[in-house]
């Protein structure tokens, strides 16, 4: 189900440098996004929303930070591996915080070492 984000947090969702472009979001664990970085498309970066003030309030303010970079040497050869980092950043994040949960509350299930949230 795709739901839309607070008005007020779209500016800092979609800033980019010039010539590049997002291509893709993942939420709700942490905002990462997948972001073009030529009109060419040989070079893909995967970054994440670093929060500096209030994702909730009138002025969200955050910074992306670079988490991987990817090229190729055909166009959108590198999105399909920009994919598959974004999706194992979300997933490890998703285990590390099950993990962190399950020293708190230790009646809780245990989660799959190779960081599979199901």
């Amino acid at each position: 189900m795709s739901r839309q984000p607070h008005p007020a947090l779209v500016p800092l969702l979609n800033k980019c440098a010039p010539l590049t472009r997002v291509v893709a979001f993942a939420v709700p664990t942490r905002i990462l996004r997948i972001v073009q970085m030529d009109e060419t498309g040989m070079t893909f970066r995967v970054e994440q929303l670093i929060e500096h003030g209030g994702f909730g309030g009138p002025e969200p303010k955050g910074e992306w930070k670079t988490l991987s970079s990817h090229s190729g040497t055909t166009a959108g050869e590198a999105l399909g591996i920009a994919f598959t980092a974004l999706w194992k950043a979300q997933q490890d994040l998703i285990y590390k915080l099950r993990k962190r949960m399950i020293e708190r509350f230790p009646e809780m299930p245990q989660p799959k070492p190779n960081g599979d949230a199901r």
